[in-house]
C-alpha cells in the first residue's frame, strides 16, 4: 500500500506498508569484533522472547522511540518511552518490582544521560534496582563505549540502529 498525502508549499508524505511473513528461526549472535559490537548471544531465541513483555525505554530521539515501539509490537511486547536519563529513574522508582522486564537506555540524552541514570537507578533503595537488566542503546559501538556502558552498570549493548533480531537475542539472555 503507497499513500501520498501533499500540500503546495508544505510538503508531501509518503507512507508506504509492505507485508511481510513472520519467520521464526533460531539465531545467534555474536560480538562483531570488526564493528566493536557486544549484542549477547541467546542460542535458540525466537520471537517469544519479548512476547508479553513490558519495558522501560529511555529515548530522546521521537524517531528512534517510535521505531523501538513498532519492533517491540511486532514481536507482542509493550514499552513506555521516557525522554531522558531523569525521567527514566523518576518512572523505574515509581514502578513496582517487575513492571518492567527490563531497560533500554539511550546513552546520549539531554538533562541525564543514560550512563548516570543507570549509575542511579543501581543505587536505588529496592530489590530490583541492582538486577533488572538495563541494556545500552547508543550508534557508539566501539569496544570502548561497549566497556563504558558495563562499566556504568549496564548489563549490554545494542549498537544503532538496531535489529530485532539483536533486540531478541538480547533480551532473551538477559530476561531468563
Amino acid at each position: 500500500r503507497i499513500e501520498v498525502e501533499s500540500e503546495p508549499g508544505e510538503g508531501s508524505t509518503f507512507t508506504v506498508e509492505l507485508a511481510f511473513p513472520v519467520v521464526e528461526r533460531t539465531m545467534a549472535t555474536g560480538g562483531d569484533a570488526a564493528g566493536g559490537r557486544a549484542a549477547l548471544a541467546a542460542e535458540g531465541a525466537t520471537a517469544s522472547a519479548l512476547e508479553g513483555k513490558h519495558f522501560l525505554v529511555a529515548e530522546d530521539n521521537a524517531l528512534n522511540a517510535e521505531i523501538i515501539a513498532a519492533l517491540l509490537d511486532m514481536r507482542g511486547a509493550t514499552c513506555e518511552v521516557v525522554e531522558n536519563g531523569r525521567e527514566a529513574v523518576e518512572r523505574f522508582e515509581q514502578s513496582e518490582p517487575g513492571e518492567f522486564a527490563l531497560v533500554f537506555m539511550d546513552v546520549q540524552m539531554p538533562v541525564e544521560n543514560g550512563y548516570e541514570a543507570t549509575q542511579r537507578i543501581r543505587k536505588l533503595d529496592r530489590p530490583d534496582a541492582r538486577s533488572i537488566p538495563i541494556v545500552a542503546m547508543t550508534a557508539n559501538a566501539f569496544n570502548e563505549d561497549v566497556r563504558e556502558a558495563l562499566d556504568a552498570g549496564m548489563d549490554a549493548h545494542v549498537a544503532k540502529p538496531i535489529s530485532l533480531a539483536t533486540v531478541e537475542a538480547t533480551v532473551a539472555s538477559l530476561c531468563r
